[in-house]
């Protein structure tokens, strides 16, 4: 073979990459395939991939793959200054794709592709969906064209654009549907190739679609968080994956149903607990999810009948087989490959053999990091379609609601959503608002209260309000109440659920003895007793009015209080003297001083911690919940609050445990806590950390990786330690639950079967 200099160099370069890269890829440790049907094999790593995203097929079945270099690049970065989209293809046709080069070169924070049946290439970037074209053939794009632009000052690489389903169907209308990020809140400008725009900014994520040729701009659903991955379903159903708000998990599928409020709004906080927030449909207008997925999902797939999901943060690719729950689908998961902590599968494309290609990128750092690669999984099992999976075709077109008024009400929201600019449309907004305040449905008056907050409107103060002036009103009405009053007097909130000036609302409500004891209850209860809005001569009083539930509600909330407070002690002491004080009041008081762990269960005669048939014949079923109630909070014997939180009451180091009743049944709740460690979810893993001058910390990380100058943990105790990134000498994750393990043994049969009633209940 004879060959010129250069192309001699040339040769040299490509056959030393090959080495390099069979070299890394025989070191390289593949993801288990949990189902045994599946077989996972590397096609590609560092330094012939580096930090991938999104992929895709073209119709000659070229691999074309997003390397991104613009993603927070470390200081001192070696590689390009601009995002890469890669082309790999199999030009000696032994089924392999062993040949990669650069497509295209020239943006930055590029999120995702789309690739339509001519082959162009659809690219959206944190601010711009563009569309890129070879038009001489020789795999190197060369005609760019802007279709969609984003005009913000928010510039945080995945909260902007991003998401691409491309639709074209023969004798369809061809559509591009993409998702846009909360935005940190910041207003915005979205505009099409045809002038065509929408605007906002405060309400959270959306859903928009356009043409392929970037006009006719409209808005699909509203409420996300951050949407990422898009995909329709056999049955014509739209699904995309929304990451989670900041203390609201899990991660979630949607199914995106066109005018559809998905109940995040970041104007109220990026927590997700406000109460003019919901994540599942908790609020009136507002659609559940279909399934929690694990945390951080980058992509979804619907394929062989089954919806697949990129768990970046969990390292595994999970799998969901969907059925009917009313009107929309519920989805049950399994896990298809799991894989180590160096596993971040983040998109998946389906090649035209069948065999399924995930990207990869390898590293937690958020920052770009030279590291990447390539799996593709093969199947050897032939698909079996989920059965009675079609839709109706209005679940494809409309949501349901409980009431016509409801279902107007939202109707016109969505109108001002769409049509912000419009002064018609904005002028008839308040007259609706004030006319649903005094609708006689409660479901409606919540809708008219959580929209009067977000437009901000202070003339609607005294309807809204009037509110709680009202008989039988519900917690959830109280706390929305209460909140909009807050948010429309100061036009912001604090970081976290409540903020301090809606506390201090629902405490003045509680104290008031003018008011209803029905309304006072409920306003204590929101109110968590360790908020500093509370004093404790307050709650004490409270408690010595003797006024039936809501003295029982003040001595709890004292009760609670006293762990950790010495005046809250002194308070529960002085009143356990108190002879009129029923005996539910002292039993709950006794708690709060309580010196001695509960009698030790006779370690011998229980079976063993694995045998969960066994302790579920032994604890049996029923129980006191009011007892449990005690035993959750007990500071000396399981010590459940010092960790968890319940109806408002407990700490915040492990997941809030309100939820899980008519959620989670009584035998999993007992096994999580037998086997505390079995299963940990991505939030509450903990992280053991060497620090340089020879401290170990052992804590739940309470911030992301790779971004801002020290890492935040939160300790066993509830306190909190910043360490410096520079003073982190390693840290490494635990398989080991922060909950401790031998609960079960710090109690009597009779005490754990109370707690488990207590678990499953509601409201106590």
């Amino acid at each position: 073979m004879n060959l010129r200099p250069t192309d001699r160099l040339a040769f040299v370069a490509s056959f030393l990459i090959l080495i390099t890269v069979a070299t890394t890829c025989a070191a390289i440790e593949p993801p288990k395939c949990v189902d045994s049907s599946l077989t996972i094999e590397l096609v590609a790593s560092e330094p012939e991939i580096v930090t991938p995203v999104s992929c895709r097929f073209d119709s000659k079945g070229r691999l074309f793959v997003i390397e991104s270099h613009t993603h927070f690049p470390p200081e001192g970065y070696p590689g390009p200054k601009f995002d890469r989209i890669k082309l790999f293809d199999d030009p000696d046709g032994d089924g392999k794709l062993d040949r990669g080069r650069v497509f295209y070169e020239g943006t930055i924070k590029s999120m995702c592709l789309a690739i339509g049946r001519d082959d162009s290439i659809y690219v959206a970037t944190r601010a711009a969906i563009i569309r890129l074209r070879d038009t001489d053939g020789d795999d190197v794009a060369d005609q760019t064209e802007t279709l969609i632009s984003l005009e913000t000052k928010a510039d945080y690489p995945h909260n902007g654009l991003s998401g691409l389903l491309l639709e074209e169907h023969v004798g369809k209308p061809a559509t591009l549907t993409f998702g846009m990020g909360e935005n940190f809140g910041d207003t915005y400008v979205l505009s099409g190739s045809d002038g065509s725009r929408q605007v906002g900014g405060g309400e959270g994520g959306n859903i928009f679609k356009c043409s392929p040729e970037g006009s006719k701009l409209e808005r699909v659903a509203t409420g996300f968080w951050n949407p990422f991955g898009l995909c329709r379903d056999d049955a014509g159903r739209l699904l995309m994956v929304d990451n989670d708000a900041d203390a609201m998990p899990p991660c979630r599928i949607v199914n995106v149903v066109p005018h559809a409020d998905y109940g995040f709004q970041f104007r109220f906080g990026r927590a997700g607990t406000h109460p003019l927030q919901a994540w599942n449909g908790e609020l009136p207008g507002t659609l559940p999810m279909v399934a929690g997925t694990g945390e951080a999902p980058c992509a979804i797939l619907c394929y062989r009948g089954q919806y697949w999901v990129t768990s970046w943060g969990d390292n595994r690719i999970e799998r969901y087989s969907p059925t009917h729950s009313g009107p929309s689908i519920k989805a049950t998961r399994d896990i298809a490959v799991l894989g180590d902590s160096m596993f971040r599968p983040v998109d998946m494309a389906i090649a035209p053999d069948g065999s399924m290609y995930v990207t990869d990128w390898v590293d937690r750092s958020y920052n770009v990091h030279r590291k990447g690669r390539i799996w593709r999984i093969r199947f050897s099992l032939p698909a079996v379609p989920a059965p009675g999976m079609a839709a109706d075709a209005a679940e494809l077109t409309v949501a349901k609601y409980p009431s016509d008024a409801l279902s107007s009400l939202v109707a016109q929201r969505w109108q001002t959503i769409t049509e912000p600019l419009d002064d018609t449309v904005i002028a008839s907004r308040a007259s609706a608002i004030r006319t649903s305040l005094d609708d006689a449905d409660e479901q409606v008056r919540q809708y008219a209260v959580r929209w009067a907050a977000e437009t901000g409107d202070k003339s609607l103060l005294p309807e809204v309000r009037a509110q709680l002036e009202r008989e039988s009103l519900s917690p959830q009405m109280v706390a929305m109440a209460a909140a909009a009053i807050s948010f429309l007097e100061t036009g912001k909130v604090e970081k976290g659920g409540f903020d301090a000036l809606t506390r201090q609302w629902l405490v003045s409500i509680a104290l008031d003895k003018s008011k209803r004891q029905s309304l006072r209850q409920i306003a204590l209860r929101l109110v968590p007793p360790q908020s500093p809005q509370w004093n404790v001569d307050e709650l004490k009083s409270l408690v010595q009015e003797n006024a039936a539930q809501l003295s029982r509600e003040a001595a709890r909330h004292l009760t609670v209080a006293a762990n950790g407070n010495e005046q809250a002690s002194r308070a529960v002491a002085e009143l356990m003297k108190t002879a009129s004080l029923s005996g539910d009041i002292q039993r709950d008081l006794a708690v709060g001083i309580k010196t001695q762990p509960s009698t030790l269960t006779n370690g011998d005669s229980n079976p063993a911690i694995a045998d969960l048939d066994a302790w579920m014949k032994l604890v049996g079923d029923g129980g006191d919940a009011e007892n449990g109630w005690r035993i959750f909070f007990s500071t000396t014997g399981s010590k459940c609050s010092s960790c968890h939180a319940k109806d408002g009451r407990g700490a915040g180091v492990g997941p809030d445990l309100t939820s899980i009743a008519g959620n989670i049944d009584r035998r999993r709740i007992l096994d999580s806590i037998l086997n505390p460690s079995r299963e940990i979810g991505p939030m509450y893993t903990t992280w053991k950390v060497l620090t340089t001058d020879g401290r170990v910390i052992a804590g739940l990380k309470l911030n992301g990786g790779g971004v801002g100058e020290s890492n935040r943990y939160l300790l066993a105790d509830s306190t909190t330690v910043d360490v410096a990134q520079g003073d982190i000498e390693s840290q490494e994750s635990s398989d080991k639950s922060i909950m401790p393990e031998g609960l079960a043994q710090l109690l009597t049969i009779d005490e754990l079967r109370d707690l488990l009633a207590f678990l499953t209940s509601t409201g106590s």
